[in-house]
């Protein structure tokens, strides 16, 4: 992706968050470009951080793919009690690229929502709860129609 189309994106989405009277708080780590967006608020990562403070590498990428693997494992099993003869490995090379992808979104659907905020908190992002129609809707946890809102202060 090039800065230009990103920056046309960006402007896109704060376009967005004005009409649905969200604020978003978007980091980076490469402070390339300068933005002039409304509800959209670029802030710039210090170099050599990015494990440090990206919430996804505090535990929430490990959990990921130990629910990947396990769907994976799962799959062979019960492909090596159906196709008899088949080796583990012989079976692994049968998984199709639209496979791991269903696995990889229904693994990251199954990531706690609580792992995702102590990793959030983990890297200083603190969440609290709120019960307030101003704030934005940025959770659903549940099938139901509860929506759970929070700010990150």
């Amino acid at each position: 992706m090039t800065g230009e189309i990103f920056e046309e994106w960006l402007h896109w989405f704060d376009r967005q968050m004005k009409v649905e009277k969200c604020f978003f708080l978007w980091t980076m780590h490469h402070p390339i470009l300068r933005f002039n967006l409304k509800n959209v608020n670029v802030k710039f990562l210090p170099p050599n951080t990015t494990s440090l403070c990206q919430p996804m590498d505090q535990g929430i990428i490990q959990a990921m793919k130990l629910k990947y693997r396990k769907k994976q494992l799962q799959y062979v099993i019960s492909q090596m009690e159906l196709k008899q003869g088949k080796s583990g490995f012989d079976l692994l090379k049968d998984i199709s690229v639209l496979d791991a992808i269903y696995w990889v979104a229904r693994a990251f659907e199954e990531v706690e929502i609580s792992t995702i905020v102590k990793c959030f908190a983990k890297c200083g992002f603190q969440l609290n709860s709120v019960e307030s129609e101003s704030e934005c809707t940025v959770l659903n946890d549940s099938e139901s129609d509860e929506e759970e809102v929070i700010t990150i202060q």
